[in-house]
C-alpha cells in the first residue's frame, strides 16, 4: 500500500526543519593580556633595574583588578562588561572579558581596582565577599580582600630597594616597599585609543602593554615605604594616588 503524506505532516516537517537552523552568532570572543615591562625591558620578578640616582630596583610582586571594561564606537555608543573583573597576576596576567558585537570600534576602557558600587558594603550593588563562589575574583579567597574595612585591594605592588648602591640585595641596607591601594577614592578608570574591527565568530586578544617603570614614575619608596591607606589622609594616601594616577600613562594598548 502507498503511504501518503498530507498536508499537515508536510507542515509539521517543515515547521521542525525551520526551528533546527542554526542561530547566526554575531559576537567576537575578547580576551586582554597584560605584558610587564620597565622601560626598553622585560620585566622579570626579583631582576635587578636602575632606581633613583645610583639604585637599584627589584619587584617580587605585581597584582592587580582590571574590569568594567567597555569598547567605543565612532558614533560614541558603547558595549559594555560591567561588573566583569580579572585579576592579573604573576603566571596570568590574561582573561576572558566577554563576547563583544561585531563591528568597528576606536576606544576602549578599563577600570583599574572595584568600581564604588561594589567594593565596600556601603555599595550600592555590594555584597559580602564570601557569599561570591570561591572561585570568583571577587572571592575573600584572591587574597585580594580586607576584612577589617570590608572593602578590596585594587593592587599590590611590592619589592626591595638597593639603597646604598651596593649592587646586593639582601642586605640590612635594603628598602622593602609595599603599595596596597584600596579604597573608592583610589579607583581608576582610563581610556585608550584603540581601532579595532571583530568580525563575528572570530576570537581576540588585546594586548595591553603595561610599563612598571611609567607606572611607579611619581613614587618615592624611600620616603614612604608602606602605603596601606585607610583613609584620604596623609602620606600612605598620598603615595598610594600617586601610584594609581598614572594608570592612564602605563598602559598602552593593540589587538593581537
Amino acid at each position: 500500500m502507498k503511504k501518503i503524506f498530507t498536508p499537515v505532516i508536510l507542515l509539521t516537517l517543515a515547521f521542525f526543519t525551520e526551528c533546527k537552523k542554526p542561530e547566526t552568532k554575531d559576537t567576537a570572543s575578547c580576551d586582554i593580556e597584560f605584558t610587564l615591562g620597565y622601560s626598553k625591558n622585560t620585566l622579570q620578578f626579583n631582576h635587578t633595574y636602575p632606581y633613583g640616582s645610583g639604585m637599584n630596583i627589584q619587584f617580587s610582586l605585581l597584582k592587580f583588578y582590571a574590569g568594567n571594561f567597555y569598547f567605543e564606537r565612532a558614533d560614541g555608543t558603547r558595549e559594555h562588561f560591567t561588573d566583569k573583573y580579572l585579576i592579573l597576576e604573576e603566571g596570568k596576567y590574561s582573561g576572558h572579558i566577554g563576547e563583544l558585537k561585531a563591528g568597528s570600534y576606536v576606544k576602549a576602557g578599563i577600570g583599574y581596582g572595584i568600581n564604588q558600587n561594589r567594593n565596600t558594603q556601603n555599595g550600592a550593588d555590594a555584597q559580602v565577599g564570601t557569599d561570591y563562589p570561591q572561585d570568583d575574583p571577587l572571592n575573600p579567597a584572591a587574597d585580594m580582600y580586607w576584612g577589617w574595612a570590608q572593602g578590596y585591594i585594587f593592587m599590590k605592588l611590592e619589592g626591595r630597594i638597593d639603597a646604598d648602591g651596593n649592587g646586593s640585595f639582601g642586605d640590612p641596607n635594603d628598602i622593602l616597599f609595599s603599595y596596597h591601594p584600596g579604597n573608592d577614592e583610589l579607583y581608576r578608570a582610563f581610556e585608550y585609543t584603540l581601532n579595532f574591527s571583530p568580525e563575528a565568530g572570530k576570537s581576540y586578544t588585546i594586548a595591553a602593554n603595561l610599563d612598571v617603570n611609567t607606572l611607579i614614575h611619581n613614587c618615592d619608596f624611600i620616603a614612604v615605604q608602606f602605603a596601606h591607606p585607610a583613609n584620604t589622609s596623609g602620606n600612605q594616601f598620598i603615595a598610594a594616588k600617586n601610584l594609581v594616577d598614572e594608570w592612564g600613562n602605563a598602559v598602552t594598548l593593540a589587538v593581537k
